[in-house]
């Protein structure tokens, strides 16, 4: 995720390509998208795995 999250270049095109639902782009950054979403999977994962309790969201 730092890639993205990061002052690079990456950040701002890949989010123009998805934004604008430019296909021919998010082809070309399969890659990344790849990346990015096992990232988040894995992240998502580790926090959900770190705090059982319940917890009250608001609206």
């Amino acid at each position: 995720m730092w890639w993205y999250t990061g002052e690079l270049f990456l950040y701002g095109m890949l989010n123009r390509a998805l934004r604008s639902l430019d296909m021919e782009m998010m082809i070309k950054m399969g890659f990344f998208i790849r990346s990015l979403h096992q990232q988040l999977q894995q992240a998502h994962k580790e926090q959900s795995d770190e705090y059982t309790t319940k917890f009250i969201v608001y609206r």
